[in-house]
């Protein structure tokens, strides 16, 4: 594998000036730019990329965490942000955090030390002091979907209080007052504000809110089986209250799916017995025998956004380290709303 010494041997040059033309860090005369090229052809010589992040500071990579890889709905994320940062040629670090801050604080730090341009992160919720080093770096750090348990940069957000409210007050002029909620994770940001959504909801319309049929399931530090099997309850319990619930709102797909699979399981149908509104789309909803009515989140659209303010970030800590500035950084959220799809699993009374 010929090295830097061996290009600049065949070129007749230093190899500083072999790295001023791989890295364009100066003007170099036309004749000896054409000189190294050639040897770099002849020789079919690769810089090393570390070495070329160490002198330039840019590494063209950008970290990505993630909860859950399998999800479709995260896996619909690393997608769309590939497509967002190919045509500025970035390529993606992909971490799955499993929702383990332990596993979350690991990768970070992992990033950190590679010395990636910026880092776009599905966060966990849980404060994560390594961030600051981020910031004191200028390393720009957008979070996605959820907001992070240490503030550390801009987040694109669904509006989940705006998502919940319309799902429940498209219920409610259907005639339903007894609507019940599943979701899953206390903490998390999403499942807060959606139902804060939804007890806006129902106060504006004057029903009273009743606790018992919001059912909210603990999911951390367990597998995947024993989050599933909580879930299988909760939905079971909803159904189990008198009086009964008319409708129930799943506050994400996991709850969806989980309602469904339960639904099937005591056998109770939908949209005869019970209607079903799902926050978060997927392919296999339209598919369903009976297709489930939602509100989609504009994924492409959140991931252009992230995708861009990470650029910005990226843009203008560069301009800072050449001008020797440190002008303070304005954090910006992008809210995006959320698309009613409507399709049959949801019925008037």
């Amino acid at each position: 594998m010929a090295t830097i010494q061996d290009v600049a041997r065949r070129a007749g040059v230093s190899t500083a000036t072999v790295s001023h033309v791989i890295n364009s860090t100066r003007n170099v005369l036309p004749e000896t730019r054409q000189a190294v090229e050639e040897a770099i052809r002849a020789l079919n010589y690769r810089p090393s990329a570390v070495a070329r992040s160490l002198q330039t500071n840019i590494t063209h990579i950008i970290g990505v965490l993630v909860a859950d890889i399998t999800s479709y709905f995260f896996a619909q994320i690393v997608r769309e942000l590939e497509a967002a940062f190919e045509p500025h040629q970035y390529n993606l670090m992909v971490c799955n955090t499993d929702e383990r801050p332990e596993r979350e604080r690991r990768y970070l730090e992992m990033l950190y030390d590679k010395r990636v341009d910026g880092v776009i992160m599905v966060p966990t919720g849980v404060e994560q002091p390594i961030v600051q080093q981020f910031i004191e770096s200028k390393v720009p750090l957008v979070s996605m979907h959820r907001r992070p348990g240490t503030p550390c940069g801009p987040a694109v957000l669904n509006d989940d209080v705006a998502a919940a409210y319309a799902a429940t007050e498209y219920l409610i002029k259907l005639g339903h007052r007894r609507i019940g909620v599943m979701a899953r994770g206390y903490h998390l940001s999403p499942v807060i504000q959606r139902v804060q959504g939804y007890m806006r909801a129902l106060r504006a319309h004057w029903i009273p809110i009743d606790q018992r049929i919001i059912e909210i399931v603990h999911a951390e530090h367990v597998t995947e089986d024993q989050s599933t099997d909580k879930m299988m309850r909760a939905a079971k319990r909803l159904f189990s209250m008198t009086p009964p619930v008319t409708a129930v709102i799943a506050m994400s797909l996991t709850s969806s799916l989980s309602l469904l699979k339960a639904m099937r399981e005591i056998q109770v149908s939908y949209p005869d017995q019970v209607s079903v509104i799902g926050i978060g789309d997927a392919p296999w909803m339209e598919v369903l025998p009976v297709p489930l009515t939602v509100m989609a989140a504009p994924v492409a659209e959140m991931c252009h956004a992230a995708a861009q303010l990470t650029l910005d970030g990226i843009n203008q800590s560069r301009r800072r380290r050449h001008n020797g500035g440190s002008s303070p950084t304005m954090w910006r959220d992008v809210l995006i709303p959320a698309k009613l799809i409507e399709r049959n699993s949801c019925r008037a009374i």
